[in-house]
Order: structure tokens, then sequence, then C-alpha cells
């Protein structure tokens, strides 16, 4: 026999239809379980209602907000510890990674002086490029230089004002304490 609609009805808060009311009486007349059921529901429907509110304790909530805060410490107190783990492991993985690179290179320590020198020489070819550029470009802007000079200085200044405003209320909200509102 099918109990599933009959237990829902027995269970609901709302007032049945008449044509369910009575497919729920007729069920409890035949099923044993079910009138278990509306019997055991009926008696502890009425020790809630009969049974009083029971008030907190006076300071409840200053306790309530101060255990959660604690608790809040605790949890960033944590998650500290595992970004400062982790990033002591990932400085010692990068660390022996080095090491296990550079075992090679200290077997001969003058062939690697000559390849730092030899990877250095590009950079100093590079250099001499850019200073012949600067130049050209001091000659070529020699009379409009304080008007560029100027038109830069703006979008810099405020580009620097708004990153610093930026930092500033990022760093504000990160490191505000939030209160539990009551």
């Amino acid at each position: 026999m099918k109990h599933q609609p009959f237990e829902n009805w027995i269970f609901s808060d709302q007032p049945l239809d008449p044509t369910d009311q009575q497919a729920l009486d007729d069920h409890l007349k035949s099923c044993e379980s079910c009138q278990g059921l509306q019997s055991s529901w009926n008696r502890i429907r009425g020790e809630f209602t009969a049974s009083p509110m029971i008030k907190p304790t006076a300071g409840f909530t200053k306790r309530w907000e101060l255990h959660l805060e604690e608790q809040r410490r605790q949890i960033r107190h944590r998650q500290s510890f595992v970004f400062l783990g982790f990033n002591i492991g990932a400085v010692v993985m990068i660390v022996l990674l080095m090491a296990l690179l550079s075992t090679p290179m200290l077997r001969a320590p003058n062939l690697v002086f000559w390849a730092s020198i030899y990877r250095l020489l590009p950079i100093a070819q590079v250099w001499d490029i850019l200073q012949d550029l600067s130049i050209a470009l001091i000659i070529l802007f020699e009379g409009s230089w304080s008007v560029l000079s100027l038109l830069w200085f703006f979008p810099i200044l405020g580009s620097i004002f708004a990153l610093s405003v930026f930092w500033f209320t990022s760093l504000r909200r990160l490191t505000s304490i939030r209160k539990v509102i009551e």
C-alpha cells in the first residue's frame, strides 16, 4: 500500500481540501502504520506548543560575537601559517633546484666566468645602440623637449596618484575588521 501522499498530509500544517481530507480519513481507518504516525505526530506537536520558549541568558549575544571573532582570528592565523609554509616550501624547492642545476658549474668555475661574460656582451651592444638612439632623439626633439616633458608629467603623476589610491583602498579593505550586525 502506498503511504506517501498520506504521510505528507499528516505532517502538513496547511488545511486539506475536503476530498483529500476524506481520502486521508479513509486511509487512516484501514492503515495502522499511518494511525500510529498521526497519533505520534499529534503528541509531538502538542509538546512543541505546550513547552515555553526559553530565552537566552544575559550577555549571550556578546559572548557569541566574541567567540565568532576568536574563530575568525584563529582562521586568519591558520591561513597565514599555511601561506607562510607554502612560500617557504616553494623557496626551498627553488633553492634545491638551483643547487642541483649549479653543481656542474662548480667543477669548472673559469668556464662559468667566461660564459657569463659571453652572455653579457650582447647587453653591452644593446646599450651602445640605445645610447645612439637617445642622442638622436635628443637632437630631434631639442626644441620641443620641455613641452613633451610637461605633456608626460601630468599623466604619469595622475597614474601614480590613481595607483596610490587603489593600493590604499585595497589595503584598507583587506585589513579592516568587520563587525557582526546585531
